[in-house]
Order: C-alpha cells, then structure tokens, then sequence
C-alpha cells in the first residue's frame, strides 16, 4: 500500500469513527435534559434539548449515507466536522458554556493526515467560534461588573479565543508535518520491503516468477488436490546447452527470454508462468481449454525467429485435475513431467541426436 492508498483507506477508517461520534453526539440533548432535571443547567430548556438530539439525529443520517456512497470522500469528512462545530453553536446559543471543546475539532480533522482538510476545519471552526463569540457577549456583559457593554466583552473574550486559536494552528501544523514524516518514511520502507521481495520472488533475466515463488504459491495447496479447472504445464526448452556452447550465452539467453514471451503471451490472465530452472518453465492455468493452449503455444514457438537462433524448441507437457481427479500438485507435476520428458525425446530422436548415448559416454 503506498502512501495514496494509506491516505484513502486511513480517511475511510476515521470517517466511520465520526459517524459514530455523531450518532453519540445525538445523545447530547438527553444528557442536557438529565441536567436540567438534577438542576444543573438552570437557563436551559426542555425545547432546546429535544431540538439538538433531534437535529443531531438528522445530521448523523445525512452523514451516514454520504458514509455509503462515499466513504473515502474529503466531503464526507468535512461534514463530519462541521456538523460538530455547528452543534457546538447551538450549544453556546441555549446557554451550555463552551470553550476549551473548539479546538478539539481542528486537531480530530489531524488524524486524517490531510493538511488542506486541516485548515478547511480550522476556518470553519474559527467562523463558528466567532458566531458563537457574538451570542453570548451580551448575555456575559450583562452578568459581568467590569464590562458595561457587549462590545467590550466581545473584544476581550475574542482575543483570548484569537490567540488560542493560533497557537492551536501552529501547533496543529506542526503535529500535521511530523505525522506526514512518519507515514511518508513507513511507506518508502514498505515500499522497500515490496521491492526486496519482488526481486527475491522474480527471475531477472526474464521477469516471470522463480522457482522460490512456485514453492510458495504451490504450499497454499498443502496436500490437497486442487479444484477442477486447475492445469499444470511442464516445459523445457529444446537445443539450450548447443546454443550456449555455439553462439555464446547471449544465444542461450535469447532462447529463454524468447520462451517466456510466447508462454506469457499464450496464457494470458488464466495462468502464471515461473522459470524454475535454467530451461525449465512451469505454468499453473485454470481453464478446460488447455489442449488448445498447448496447440497455441507450439504455433507461436514454430513461428518465432530470432537475432542468434533461427528457431525455438519447447518440450511441453501438462496434467490437468480433469483428468486425473483426485491426484495432489505434486503428483500432477510428476505426470506434466513425463509428457514433457516423452516430447523432448521425440524431439532429439527427430534431430538426429541419441541423449542416452551421450549420457552413457
């Protein structure tokens, strides 16, 4: 996963803890109404508890089903955000004394490591702080001696939220670039991780994978025999040793990188190509027609020609569960093994060549 991804998948997970957050937040109405009952909140009125738990209710279903239909959305998480700031507004407007909750909002909007979501927040915030500034100067002047006017108030309680709020910026900004540090250093380390492990499981002269990760594709299988459509191809390239020796390794590696072209372009999706050995191949496909892939693919092997070598020769051979039902992986290998040796003999026998002989000598 890199970093993009980690952003989106992150900005989906905090979005669904939002929701939560605001369904809870629904609950604010009854918690207001349960303190007015123990005479905790005495300016405070039944009406307006009703109106936030029933507003709330609202908001959070608007919420939820932008959750459904875009979860991983910017808008989708701003709405979050600015349904809390506006139930804090109604808050400071039915008298519930807020202050030090504001600037929670900004720094939750953090955890979506998402700076202009930041200081969209932070704006919104700041509006909505400053809304609520207005509200309640008059209220406060009046119970307040040393304020004769709201005005007054207001200019003293602002800059006090004015000064807070910009700590709160820079301070929230700084939280913001370490996060963004880490996160960018863990995902250059996975994607350090990923590289080492790509190359640990590829083979580099021809790109497809290595012997390594057909033992551990294979290992997923353990000891059971694997679904119905399921073909393991054997193949070995004919002619390899006589090329190398001839015309040098570059001859040789032409003929490999060769095979592995036609084997990648005959199998297409339904299969997965591994160079196991020096000539050797392996392909696992899923499909009933891998008759006519063996055909395909000793059509293009005829039809190749190359710089160094005038043609290509591929011992292949297959075992599908089809048709022997029943057997483990290993057990059909065995079987893709001797049609593919069978091949290579016939092919040697027609060259001319006697490799027993050769052996024997």
């Amino acid at each position: 996963m890199n970093f993009e991804e980690f952003l989106k998948s992150n900005r989906i997970r905090v979005n669904r803890y939002l929701n939560k957050v605001l369904w809870i937040g629904s609950l604010v109405g009854v918690l207001l109404a349960l303190g007015i009952w123990l005479q905790f909140y005495r300016s405070v009125s039944y009406e307006s508890c009703f109106i936030i738990s029933g507003i709330m209710v609202i908001l959070a279903t608007i919420h939820t089903i932008m959750m459904n239909r875009k979860p991983e959305s910017r808008k989708t998480s701003y709405f979050a955000l600015l349904v809390m700031d506006v139930l804090l507004v109604f808050m400071v407007k039915v008298n519930v004394g807020i202050r030090i909750t504001w600037f929670v909002i900004p720094l939750l909007s953090l955890l979506f490591c998402d700076l202009r979501l930041y200081f969209l927040a932070s704006v919104t915030n700041f509006v909505c702080m400053t809304a609520s500034s207005v509200i309640i100067s008059p209220v406060y002047a009046r119970l307040r001696v040393d304020f004769d006017k709201p005005l007054q108030f207001f200019k003293s309680y602002y800059s006090g939220m004015v000064i807070e709020m910009i700590i709160m910026l820079i301070a929230g900004y700084g939280l913001y670039k370490m996060m963004r540090v880490y996160f960018e250093s863990v995902d250059e380390e996975n994607k350090r991780e990923e590289y080492l492990l790509q190359i640990s499981l590829t083979d580099g002269l021809t790109g497809l994978s290595n012997r390594r990760c057909y033992e551990e594709d294979v290992s997923l299988y353990g000891k059971s025999c694997p679904e119905g459509d399921f073909v393991l191809f054997s193949m070995d390239i004919n002619g390899l040793k006589t090329a190398n020796d001839t015309m040098g390794h570059v001859a040789g590696d032409e003929l490999i990188i060769a095979a592995a072209d036609c084997i990648l372009r005959t199998i297409g999706e339904k299969g997965k190509a591994y160079r196991v050995g020096g000539d050797e191949f392996t392909v696992i496909y899923h499909g009933n027609d891998y008759k006519e892939v063996w055909e395909a693919l000793s059509n293009r092997i005829s039809e190749w020609h190359g710089n160094y070598n005038q043609s290509l020769a591929l011992a292949i051979g297959y075992a599908a569960s089809k048709d022997y039902p029943g057997l483990t992986i290993n057990e059909l290998e065995r079987h893709a093994d001797q049609m593919m040796y069978s091949e290579k003999e016939h092919f040697y026998t027609l060259e001319g060549h006697d490799r027993r002989r050769k052996r024997e000598k």
